[in-house]
């Protein structure tokens, strides 16, 4: 048995290394009908600009979590070593690929990992750079987490220094964990519970964004419009609805994919009347909201996977016209 699960991780390992090559060599940018804005800021940002870790006092924890003190000291250390900015995205590209197919395909099978190219997800990976190294940071935690490994703890400590969102998603991993262990309490308050946490953050991402943001003397706060194209989600919201039918009526023991899923999709369902900010937290927790899609054991799983691959050429197609 433990000669076939070996023979297995050798086998995930190298699927996702060689995806992992092939996508980050792909000129997604190139394809694509309109250049990665953030991407550009990046460049500018660490190829021309002095670097951030001489701008803000840093004297106190808060202020390195609000200003993201580990990213722009990894990215001053990176640059004084030779790394352009094209050199900083690959390394961080491939870093976020490569644990997210191995999170799909340790989980389910080994072609799961196609469901991935998607370009909400393509996006995420090509131009959110500090995000998507967060979310690598947090998805190679996870990794070590479910193998009882502790080196999970200090990633984990780490990942609200580079990004200041980080805070949430720990708090969604937490939450979802925990309501996959409370195995005594009533399947229908676990979903309120998630579905719940949805909402609150759903709330603090949309209304009040602006306000938290300036608190912490954040520039993000003079955006005016952060909301997500109801076009865009569409197919997330009814998936959504689908879920939500599907969660109180069947009474069944849910893994925390599903109430991670549950979670961000709530986002996503309240912010369309919220005017909210949920796309960049579903492309971040897109591997996990996949994996329970293809976890789904309903009679209806089929319908679901073929409506997702639907919606994926749709958006494939608009997004390269």
């Amino acid at each position: 048995m433990n000669f076939l699960i070996q023979k297995k991780s050798i086998y995930i390992f190298f699927l996702a290394l060689i995806s992992t090559l092939v996508l980050v060599l792909i000129p997604w940018e190139d394809l694509r009908s309109s250049a990665y804005v953030d991407r550009a800021n990046y460049v500018s940002y660490i190829d021309y600009n002095l670097n951030k870790t001489l701008w803000f006092d840093y004297d106190t924890l808060l202020s390195k979590i609000s200003f993201e003190w580990g990213w722009h000291k990894l990215i001053f250390i990176a640059t004084e070593h030779g790394l352009s900015s094209d050199n900083i995205f690959y390394i961080i590209s491939s870093l976020i690929l490569f644990f997210s197919i191995i999170l799909v395909t340790s989980r389910h099978n080994y072609y799961s990992f196609l469901f991935l190219i998607n370009p909400v997800f393509i996006d995420f990976c090509f131009s959110q750079m500090r995000l998507a190294f967060t979310m690598s940071l947090i998805y190679l935690a996870y990794l070590l987490f479910k193998r009882n490994n502790y080196l999970y703890i200090p990633i984990l400590i780490c990942t609200p220094f580079i990004h200041t969102s980080a805070i949430i998603f720990l708090g969604i991993f937490l939450i979802a964990t925990k309501l996959e262990q409370w195995k005594n309490l009533n399947f229908l308050i676990k979903n309120t519970i998630a579905i719940t946490f949805g909402l609150i953050l759903a709330i603090v991402t949309g209304p009040l964004i602006s306000q938290i943001l300036g608190g912490l003397g954040d520039r993000r706060a003079e955006y005016e419009d952060m909301s997500s194209p109801v076009l865009y989600m569409s197919f997330w919201v009814i998936y959504f609805v689908y879920l939500v039918i599907k969660a109180y009526t069947e009474k069944i023991e849910r893994n925390n994919y599903f109430y991670i899923s549950l979670i961000i999709l709530s986002m996503v369902f309240f912010n369309t009347f919220l005017a909210g900010y949920s796309s960049r937290f579903l492309a971040a927790c897109f591997p996990i909201i996949i994996l329970s899609m293809l976890q789904l054991q309903s009679k209806e799983k089929n319908l679901i996977i073929l409506g997702y691959i639907a919606y994926t050429a749709i958006l494939w197609f608009f997004w390269t016209t």
